[in-house]
């Protein structure tokens, strides 16, 4: 598992497609075959409806399939969220990317 740098804050009244690149931990002429899970977690402060704040499937972009998107939508105030994302390339690997998504006030 790599992480990455940390997604831009967001307020509970935004709604955004965060994205994963894979490129750096993709083989020459390896693919994603499929996204396996976005999963998000608190790393800190509350919020009773966490899992919520994701929004839809997540996607592989269709002009840059090395990349996975997902929309997330309002985050709470002082919370730090972890967002991880598992995908299963065409040789068999399996390779996991996680970010920490912070919540700020409106």
């Amino acid at each position: 598992m790599r992480c990455g740098e940390s997604f831009a804050p967001q307020s509970p009244n935004e709604s955004e497609v965060y994205g994963f690149d894979f490129i750096d931990d993709l083989e020459f002429k390896e693919n994603i075959l499929s996204v396996v899970s976005w999963a998000i977690e608190i790393l800190s402060g509350k919020d009773d409806d966490y899992l919520s704040r994701l929004s839809g499937e997540p996607t592989l972009d269709p002009e840059s399939p090395r990349i996975v998107r997902q929309r997330v939508t309002g985050l709470q105030p002082g919370v730090r969220y972890l967002m991880t994302c598992i995908v299963l390339t065409d040789r068999g690997n399996t390779i996991e990317l996680s970010a920490i998504a912070p919540g700020k006030a409106s």
